[in-house]
């Protein structure tokens, strides 16, 4: 059997019966993400070591083969060069492995802007792994979009919030819930004054007793059209948050990527 072959039944049971557990852990963050980097996948479930990378190179290979996973063209995601930079998303047998109907598959062709802004929230996961490794926090959830998204009605119409990613980090016996706005610079204060209403307008539709996420934007922005750097995004987003009504002050938090607030041990605010 190919990659390009239809997956029968009788195949589809022999792949489920010789994935192994890190296999399916493979597959499970593929089809959370939608689209994760060799790299990133090696770091999550194999290690930093050369043995750790050929293994994942290995894994990788057996599952492309068994259209678990399917590559994209390099021309779609190219993170760089090497092996690493190699992009994968669910094939035949891993959608129908998950019971997916709506899972990115092979047909699906994300343009570089999504790509780029997916592998920046793959990104921030691995680094909160990576940390937890350390013993510094734990994650004690993580979801991506859409998996983060909330639906809410605001004056009789319905609103979909769409942030990036949820988490709750625990660290120091404290939980902490974030609703992540991964930022690369590429959206204009208007665009993000408008996410900010979006969250006080769903702050308000929730009960006055409920802890609230913090919604933390994490600036990620080397030059571009909006700032020269992540120091002035963040300065610009700060901005925005100051003309906000309350509670925003206490609401949003806005930091670089390189400075988490869980890295300072700075609890969010509830």
């Amino acid at each position: 059997m190919t990659r390009r072959n239809y997956v029968t039944a009788k195949q589809l049971a022999a792949i489920d019966n010789d994935l192994t557990d890190i296999d399916r852990q493979v597959l499970g963050d593929v089809a959370r993400f939608r689209l994760m980097s060799a790299k990133q996948l090696q770091l999550l479930h194999f290690g930093t070591l050369p043995r750790h990378e050929r293994r994942s190179r290995r894994t990788l290979v057996k599952l492309v083969d068994q259209s678990v996973l399917d590559r994209l063209p390099r021309r779609v995601g190219g993170r760089g060069k090497g092996s690493d930079s190699t992009l994968y998303r669910l094939g035949r047998a891993g959608r129908r492995l998950i019971g997916a109907s709506s899972a990115a598959g092979p047909s699906w062709q994300p343009s570089a802007t999504f790509a780029a802004h997916t592998l920046a929230i793959v990104d921030l996961y691995v680094e909160m792994r990576q940390t937890e490794q350390l013993g510094r926090l734990s994650v004690g959830q993580f979801s991506p979009e859409p998996g983060a998204w909330r639906q809410f009605t605001w004056k009789m119409k319905p609103v979909t919030l769409k942030p990036d990613a949820f988490a709750r980090i625990n660290v120091d016996d404290v939980s902490w819930q974030y609703f992540i706005e991964v930022d690369r610079g590429t959206e204009s204060s208007k665009v993000i004054a408008r996410k900010c209403q979006t969250y006080l307008d769903y702050l308000d539709t929730r009960p006055p007793d409920e802890t609230f996420p913090a919604v933390l934007f994490l600036v990620d922005s080397q030059r571009s059209y909006h700032s020269p750097d992540s120091d002035d995004r963040v300065r610009q987003i700060e901005a925005v948050v100051a003309d906000q009504a309350e509670p925003a002050a206490q609401l949003f938090v806005v930091r670089r990527r390189d400075r988490p607030p869980w890295e300072h041990h700075k609890p969010a605010t509830e």
